[in-house]
């Protein structure tokens, strides 16, 4: 609560099916000035102690991944809006950004991506230089990308010059 007698908005933040955005999930489920919207079936499991509100956004299961996909999940998540969306990938590129092994979650993504403040992108680096078929976000659209290990120098220099180069083809 505010001292004024308000109350104090929360922070909306979209988790997405995953394996290292689930760890995410997991550690953010404990504070009580979230709420939390998800499309992973495995932290809607997640039966701890739960300070934050855990809302589903419906849709179809997609079993490889346990990610709710589809026209209903997409049709929540064009009524909402994310200040935190933190998101997972299946393979990256050093020149075209991110990437997934299906289009349903592709769509996902990218709507997500159009209605999150900032998009927050989390994978391993066994992922970098390894794009997955569909690309769903050149790096241009992602804010921070968090990872286990540092790239190399050479490849660091390759993906600012990438990042940089996307966002002033977008403008």
């Amino acid at each position: 609560r505010r001292r004024d007698g308000g109350r104090q908005a929360m922070t909306t933040v979209f988790i997405d099916a995953g394996t290292i955005t689930l760890e995410l999930g997991r550690l953010l489920l404990a504070r009580a000035d979230l709420r939390i919207y998800t499309n992973s079936v495995p932290l809607l499991h997640e039966h701890g102690e739960r300070a934050a509100q855990l809302t589903a956004v419906g849709g179809e299961v997609r079993e490889v991944s346990q990610a709710l996909v589809g026209a209903l999940a997409l049709s929540w998540l064009r009524q909402l809006r994310f200040d935190i969306v933190a998101l997972g990938a299946s393979g990256l590129d050093p020149a075209e950004g991110a990437s997934t092994t299906e289009l349903g979650e592709a769509t996902v993504k990218q709507t997500l991506i159009e209605r999150g403040r900032r998009v927050l992108l989390l994978t391993d680096t066994s992922k970098w230089n390894r794009p997955a078929p569909i690309c769903f976000a050149p790096w241009s659209q992602i804010n921070d990308w968090v990872t286990d290990q540092s790239l190399a120098r050479s490849e660091l220099t390759a993906l600012r010059k990438a990042a940089d180069l996307a966002r002033s083809e977008g403008q």
